[in-house]
C-alpha cells in the first residue's frame, strides 16, 4: 500500500520507494476523492487545517500540494521506482531534494 509520510519519518523508508514531488502531487490529487486509500493522507490533510470533506476544493488541493512541493511530506510508493530522483541522492532537505556531488 502506498503512503504519505512527514519529513521526520522519511529515513525509515527505502529511497527507491520515495516518489518525486511532481508524480507524488499527481497521485495525491487523485487520491483526494478517497483519502483513506493512501495511508497517512488523512493526517496530511488535517495538518493543513482542512477537513476530509473539503479536501477536494481547489484552494485546499493547492495547499496540500504545497506541502509535497516543499518537502514537508513525501509519497511512498507501494513498490520500487525506477524513476525516483533520490536513487543517486544522499541528502533530503527541508526544502525538497538536494543532490550532492559524487564522493560526498
Amino acid at each position: 500500500m502506498s503512503e504519505v509520510v512527514a519529513k521526520g519519518e522519511i529515513r525509515r523508508h527505502q529511497l527507491q520507494r520515495i516518489e518525486s514531488p511532481v508524480f507524488a502531487k499527481r497521485e495525491i490529487q487523485k487520491a483526494l476523492n478517497e483519502p483513506s486509500n493512501i495511508r497517512g493522507l488523512p493526517e496530511l490533510i488535517r495538518e493543513c487545517g482542512i477537513s476530509l470533506e473539503d479536501c477536494q476544493l481547489d484552494y485546499h488541493r493547492r495547499r496540500i500540494g504545497e506541502k509535497i512541493n516543499r518537502g514537508d511530506w513525501f509519497f511512498i510508493a507501494a513498490g520500487l521506482l525506477s524513476r525516483s530522483p533520490l536513487l543517486n541522492s544522499k541528502n533530503i532537505t527541508g526544502s525538497g531534494f538536494q543532490r550532492l556531488p559524487a564522493g560526498s
